[in-house]
């Protein structure tokens, strides 16, 4: 008998829990119903699609902090929001898996930076490399750059300080000549982001002197600056 009772409210706790309903919690603090904050978003991201060419990709990705769960709710609250944005050539399917790049070097041969010039990995080798993956469209692009120019005041040459997006010569140098971003400018690189995945933006990797992939992280914040100049004195 007691058995059959335990069964019985193992039931009605596993009904509860299923019956949960979902919430998400906006950056701005508004709450609604899990089916209706994703429903906006397709309506938000159909809107957007009608601005770009037909071919152009177009999403909102969402990072969430761990959920909330009360007797009859579960509430996600929103931690993160990022516009991208992809060229034809990117793979929208992939998904980015940092531990299946760290610890190794990057499956590029050749790139084209925006002065004409064409430079390899192997030119890379025998400094610490840092490597920021951008786009002209990316606003959390836009707000590390003074930072990540401070940095790379702050070492000169004695880092490589490397700029890639997939987009033109043309796009970026009307960007530049609007805005400072000091790195060395790799243009035209779809092929090569696709290669590793990267699905957002900005995403910068730090790598050592022998052209491996010891670190990723995304938006660099100005409280970030000190942690970042002390990881690079380790790489040197």
């Amino acid at each position: 008998m007691k058995r059959i009772f335990n069964l019985f409210i193992c039931i009605i706790f596993s009904l509860n829990t299923f019956s949960q309903s979902r919430y998400i919690q906006k950056k701005e603090g508004v709450i609604v119903e899990e089916k209706t904050f994703y429903k906006e978003k397709n309506e938000l991201v159909a809107k957007f699609k009608k601005k770009l060419p037909p071919e152009k990709y177009f999403d909102i990705i969402y990072e969430f902090e761990e959920p909330i769960k009360t007797n009859d709710s579960i509430i996600i609250k929103v931690s993160k929001v990022t516009f991208s944005s992809y060229p034809p050539k990117m793979n929208i399917n992939n998904v980015f898996n940092e531990e299946a790049i760290k610890g190794k070097s990057l499956p590029a041969t050749s790139f084209q930076t925006v002065n004409g010039e064409v430079i390899t990995l192997d030119d890379l080798i025998g400094k610490p490399t840092i490597i920021n993956f951008w786009h002209t469209a990316c606003g959390p692009c836009i707000k590390e750059m003074p930072i990540l120019n401070e940095i790379k005041k702050e070492y000169g040459d004695e880092v490589n300080f490397i700029a890639v997006t997939f987009e033109t010569k043309e796009k970026v140098e009307k960007f530049l000549n609007k805005r400072e971003f000091d790195f060395t400018h790799i243009i035209n690189a779809a092929d090569f982001m696709n290669s590793i995945q990267i699905k957002e933006f900005p995403k910068t990797f730090y790598l050592d002197k022998d052209g491996i992939v010891k670190k990723i992280e995304g938006a660099v914040s100005a409280e970030q600056k000190s942690d970042i100049v002390d990881y690079i004195e380790k790489l040197l």
